[in-house]
């Protein structure tokens, strides 16, 4: 387990407004069981001169789209807070017309959009204020007579918030309990995270730590039963060697079914913590309630796919009863006028062999994937002394749909010609490394193979450094021995989930790989797909 999080008075000596807000965001976000997949936001208020050389009090939020674990003070947004404060005496405002008046607020035009919980944080009277959806919380918010848990962990210190979603109306009832409650030192928000706040920077950084750490333990209430029992109900799990195989198997399987309605990157995890719920008898039940947060409803849906490996034509039908799930859901909470999108799942769990998380690229799949190797965290703990009871499907689609909230997929940078394709370009050097630059400039992920490990290696260490993390593979092969390009073959569909193009570096493909490739584009049901500009074989 890594250690957890410390201040530093020498790497914070000399910040000041957001660029300390930042260090101190960035150690907050440094802990993955406080902030997942760019979650929280942090805040500071400051007196600044604006553009008329007035003194202007000014509130420095986390804007959308910066993750908290790498921002700089280029990451907030700044906004004339005395204009947020007199929105307060409303007594309602609309999304819309929220959005607008924080806009409307915004010292400099172009800066980014602030984030949706702005009026939260201006509302709170303290200079430094922090928030987050951490693990731990999730053993109060998760668990039902969530506010009784609170009190009996932290009497008055800490403050309790039913359910609301983010907005003018949540942040109204935040402002009130502080003002209540001048010695409260955080505040949980049920079904949701918590808030910390204080004079300092180091005193509201350090009161997340502690009330994460104090979360750790849980609070057992009269009346308490598990859903749980102490071992799961089920024989010893597959050898680490043969979920890997296993895996390597399904994964084109899930990559074609993703495909028949838009292609995706599928990534596996046999994380301990998923096999250990999927173990269980209670994990269908359990999973179907969906994530420990409504801040993850936009990365993995209201609930995962649960799906007993069998044949192909088992996973195509689960794959259609999901979207007809998923369609039936949008159209009962998307508001009127919401693009349709897909409907596919975002996590497939698979009992025994863990969880395959679809996304459009590599890392965009690996934000369900880390997600939900959290949840499933989350749901062995609390399953393990009272009922998982998150927000659940219902008011988790008021959330998926959110305008506000699925607006953050805008900041995506827009897909490419090969986006969501994977191709295989033989050799390191020359025309095979030109053509292998040239497909990532196109948007595919590229799998970079060459008799010499290190020169392939070498050459995905430069397009990874242009193009992104894990754009491209580097592998050794042997083109003549059949076992060296099993192996290969293996690893590739092991990190994208299958492939789309062969692109022979110079002349044409080794016979043994090509055979190998287009089996493979074959069992995925994508072959039909073929961008011709790379043909295959």
């Amino acid at each position: 387990m890594r250690p957890p999080p410390a201040w530093d008075e020498g790497a914070a000596a000399g910040l000041e407004g957001p660029a300390l807000c930042a260090y101190a965001s960035r150690l907050i976000g440094s802990d993955p069981e406080l902030v997942l997949a760019g979650g929280g936001n942090s805040s500071i208020k400051t007196l600044e001169r604006d553009g008329a050389g007035r003194p202007t009090r000014v509130l420095w939020i986390k804007a959308s789209g910066y993750a908290m674990r790498a921002i700089s003070a280029e990451g907030f947004s700044p906004l004339r807070l005395d204009g947020l404060l007199a929105l307060r005496s409303r007594a309602a405002l609309s999304d819309e017309e929220m959005v607008a008046r924080q806009k409307a607020c915004l010292l400099d035009p172009k800066a980014a959009r602030p984030s949706i919980e702005t009026l939260l944080h201006a509302w709170v009277p303290a200079p430094h204020v922090y928030h987050t959806h951490a693990d731990a919380v999730a053993g109060f918010t998760c668990a039902p007579r969530s506010r009784e848990r609170t009190r009996r962990a932290f009497g008055e210190g800490v403050l309790w918030i039913p359910y609301r979603r983010p907005g003018f109306e949540l942040s109204k009832r935040v402002a009130e309990a502080v003002e209540r409650s001048p010695s409260a030192w955080a505040l949980i928000l049920d079904k949701h995270g918590a808030l910390t706040w204080g004079g300092t920077a180091r005193e509201a950084c350090e009161a997340m730590l502690r009330l994460a750490r104090a979360c750790r333990r849980d609070v057992r209430l009269p009346g308490d039963r598990a859903e749980l029992g102490r071992r799961p109900r089920a024989p010893a799990g597959l050898p680490a060697s043969e979920r890997r195989r296993r895996a390597a198997r399904l994964l084109p399987w899930l990559r074609g079914e993703a495909g028949r309605s838009r292609r995706a990157i599928v990534r596996w995890s046999d994380d301990p913590a998923v096999l250990r719920l999927l173990a269980r008898p209670q994990a269908p039940a359990l999973v179907r309630r969906g994530t420990f947060t409504m801040e993850h409803a936009l990365h993995v849906r209201a609930r995962p796919l649960l799906w007993r490996a069998g044949s192909r034509a088992s996973l195509r039908r689960a794959f259609d009863r999901y979207r007809r799930w998923h369609a039936a859901y949008f159209r009962a909470h998307a508001p009127p006028g919401t693009p349709a999108g897909d409907h596919d799942p975002r996590v497939v769990l698979v009992p025994g062999l863990g969880l395959f998380a679809l996304g459009r690229d590599w890392r965009l799949a690996g934000v369900p994937a880390e997600i939900y190797r959290h949840t499933a965290r989350v749901i062995l703990r609390v399953a393990s002394f009272t009922r998982y009871a998150p927000l659940g499907p219902g008011p988790l689609g008021d959330v998926e749909f959110w305008p506000l909230e699925t607006s953050k997929l805008a900041l995506l940078a827009p897909e490419k010609r090969l986006s969501r394709r994977v191709a295989w370009v033989e050799g390191a050097a020359g025309k095979a490394a030109a053509r292998a630059r040239a497909l990532c400039e196109a948007g595919a992920h590229v799998v970079v193979s060459d008799v010499e490990l290190a020169r392939a290696q070498a050459a995905a260490r430069r397009l990874n450094a242009r193009f992104g993390a894990a754009q491209a593979l580097g592998l050794g092969l042997d083109p003549e021995d059949e076992a060296s390009v099993r192996r290969a073959v293996e690893e590739a569909v092991l990190t994208y989930g299958g492939l789309d193009l062969l692109a022979p570096g110079a002349g044409s493909a080794s016979p043994l790989l090509a055979s190998a490739l287009l089996r493979l584009i074959e069992e995925q049901g994508l072959d039909g797909d073929i961008d011709k500009a790379w043909p295959a074989g």
